[in-house]
């Protein structure tokens, strides 16, 4: 029987290595799948958890279950725990797990999840070299979380480290990157909610930069793209609020 679970254990895992989040939408359940990838054996028992950790979140943002935002969360925690601490899967674990406690705060409002999500990218970026290929996904993430917390606390700096975040990480991410235009509407949004917070003296430039990165994500977004719609309401409003901005200034 232990032959057989490990047997069981090892196919699961390389079933979701190979397969990710199309095999965790199947019938078995969780508590199965945690059971299986259990029995995969010390050697890669850290990896399998984390893996297990990562898909039940990816489950959770598409169903939204909250019993996969609570397991993957649970797993992911210990996954952290498991992993020495120079090892490169607990940086992954790390901002896994970050991502986790986001979606959490998001659910629940609760300030600690996101608190707690900050500081494990901070852990996670402090083992990432400035050129490391990892890091500018760290950082992404990083920015996320505080810019989900500037939100809740208005505190000014986690906005401007999250604009700064992101800027360093367009710089990494240079036309042609897969990911470039979620790293610009990223900024472009940040750079909105500092213009809501900023005077009048300056608030405008802030504004005009936000323009100019929307329309470029637009551009990367074609008719088809699934994120193309939300790219143009978010232009529409940043372009409305300059419109508003010109109707003021000349007290039309």
């Amino acid at each position: 029987p232990e032959a057989k679970a490990l047997g069981l254990g090892r196919s699961l895992f390389e079933r979701l290595t190979e397969e990710g989040s199309a095999f965790i939408s199947s019938t078995l359940s969780s508590s199965q799948l945690t059971q299986y990838s259990r029995a995969v054996g010390n050697a890669r028992h850290a990896d399998a958890i984390r893996s297990l950790g990562s898909i039940l979140w990816i489950r959770y943002e598409r169903f939204d279950s909250s019993q996969d935002l609570e397991e993957s969360t649970l797993l992911l925690r210990e996954a952290t725990s498991l992993f020495p601490e120079s090892d490169p899967g607990r940086v992954k674990a790390l901002t896994s797990l970050s991502c986790a406690l986001m979606s959490r705060f998001c659910r629940h409002a609760r300030i600690d999840d996101i608190d707690q999500s900050i500081q494990l990218c901070q852990q996670a970026l402090a083992f990432l070299p400035e050129r490391h290929v990892d890091r500018p996904a760290a950082l992404d993430i990083y920015a996320g979380a505080l810019v989900d917390r500037f939100q809740t606390t208005s505190d000014a700096e986690d906005l401007s480290a999250a604009i700064q975040c992101y800027r360093t990480v367009l710089t990494r991410r240079s036309v042609g990157h897969a990911k470039r235009d979620n790293t610009l509407n990223n900024l472009a949004l940040a750079l909105f909610l500092q213009y809501e917070r900023k005077g009048p003296s300056d608030r405008q430039l802030y504004l005009r930069e936000a323009i100019e990165l929307q329309r470029e994500v637009i551009s990367l977004r074609p008719p088809g793209h699934p994120n193309r719609g939300s790219s143009l309401s978010n232009l529409s409003n940043m372009v409305f609020n300059s419109l508003l901005l010109f109707i003021c200034f000349f007290g039309l």
